[in-house]
């Protein structure tokens, strides 16, 4: 569909329906990360001023009520979408979408409302300043590149490589275009470099931060305005991707002499793959879902019916790899489960964890290049405030303030989310 023009001919608004990820089927396990992960890209084609969220709530046709059964996941899903966010270099950064739509004949009650009304209060008053790791860059000319590319080799598209890397633990928040790119600083990740236009490739060049991205295995750099100092091939594929990076100078000399970003991924492609859509007797294409002849290898996007050639879980799990190392150099904080951190104007921190398992609570576990002040609880759960690590005691944790007062020791938490769930913190570091 071309949002855009849709857009120019006079529609205000274009509502992205994110089905409620709570109510799963066989064959949709990972619904979730595929609806949210549409937000950002959407917003970047058509301006968040013109996309809305439609979160799902309760139907009485459909019959499902994911506040009453789910709640916890409705929160996530919630606050996930509206973590997004669009950057343009030297303005203000904008939420990727303007806000969120509740259907009207889902027949929420009073109470309800209150519920889902503190969720949305908090979430939408932030004023931001920044985000914390990577972007994706949204190119409307490789969008319309990649059709030939998808029908002659079933590519990946950027939003199934946002949908992997999410349901594998790397939540990209930020989004931006080729045009945008003067003045941001965040690594940024360019899927389907070679579809580029030349200008484009020339913004990306003159980016100032990490660029990681992918081309096809055959691609020839040779011309190319970047050339990046590390490259890792797919190995065992149909249609084999490469993973590029290009590091700027000042970001690897400024890295602690003990990591190497690059270190151990030249194995990842050997690793075994686990994926429960490659285990047995694989699928083969149906006749009447596509014209493409029958491969092994290919698999159907959860929730639709795109195929897409295989990328090796060891490959992807190399393209995270590398961001999370990034994050890790640069990042005031790093928690061990996946998350979106962003700074505010007052200068404190919001951070949302996610709990990706929906089985069990997950134990969070935050660590600070900077002493913590203050953990301040958002969501209502965790119901207790921050559990503090104390140095002397390894095996002990401090409940309360008062039991470990501010030092500059005061540097790791612990505490809980809920299954399928999210907590968020507002945090005050000293020194920042």
């Amino acid at each position: 569909m071309d949002l855009p023009a849709l857009i120019e001919a006079g529609v205000d608004s274009v509502t992205l329906n994110v089905l409620p990820d709570s109510v799963r089927a066989p064959g949709q396990p990972e619904l979730f990360h595929k609806l949210v992960s549409m937000v950002p890209l959407m917003s970047a084609r058509i301006g968040s001023e013109h996309l809305l969220t439609m979160i799902g709530v309760k139907d009485s046709t459909e019959e499902y009520d994911v506040l009453a059964h789910r709640p916890a996941s409705l929160e996530r899903t919630t606050y996930r979408m509206l973590g997004y966010q669009l950057l343009k270099g030297g303005e203000p950064i904008k939420r990727a979408a303007s806000g969120l739509l509740v259907c009207l004949a889902d027949g929420v009650t009073a109470d309800q409302w209150e519920t889902l009304r503190g969720w949305f209060e908090y979430a939408y008053s932030h004023d931001l300043e920044e985000i914390s790791g990577p972007m994706i860059l949204w190119s409307e000319m490789a969008h319309n590149n990649l059709l030939p590319e998808y029908i002659a080799a079933r590519r990946w598209s950027p939003h199934k490589y946002l949908t992997e890397l999410s349901r594998y633990g790397l939540v990209i928040s930020g989004v931006t275009k080729p045009e945008s790119l003067g003045g941001l600083k965040n690594p940024l990740f360019v899927p389907n470099y070679d579809l580029l236009g030349e200008s484009e490739k020339q913004s990306v060049r003159e980016y100032k931060d990490a660029v990681v991205g992918t081309v096809p295995a055959d691609f020839d750099w040779t011309n190319e305005p970047l050339y990046p100092q590390y490259k890792l091939t797919d190995k065992n594929v149909r249609y084999p991707q490469q993973l590029f990076a290009f590091i700027p100078d000042d970001i690897l000399n400024s890295s602690a002499a003990e990591t190497d970003l690059f270190a151990g991924l030249d194995s990842y492609p050997d690793k075994p793959d686990t994926r429960a859509e490659y285990q047995g007797d694989l699928k083969w294409v149906p006749e009447n879902y596509t014209p493409f002849p029958r491969v092994k290898g290919d698999f159907l996007d959860f929730g639709d019916i795109l195929y897409f050639s295989k990328i090796s879980l060891g490959f992807l799990e190399a393209l995270k790899e590398i961001f999370i190392r990034l994050q890790k150099q640069t990042d005031p904080l790093t928690v061990n489960l996946p998350y979106t951190l962003m700074r505010r104007s007052d200068g404190s921190y919001l951070l949302y964890v996610y709990n990706p398992y929906a089985e069990y609570y997950n134990d969070l576990h935050v660590q600070s290049r900077y002493p913590i002040r203050k953990v301040t609880n958002i969501t209502d759960f965790p119901i207790l405030p921050a559990k503090y690590a104390i140095e002397e005691k390894l095996d002990y944790v401090a409940r309360y303030e008062e039991d470990f007062p501010f030092s500059e020791k005061r540097v790791e938490f612990f505490n809980k989310v809920a299954p399928d769930g999210v907590a968020v913190f507002k945090i005050e570091l000293d020194g920042v």
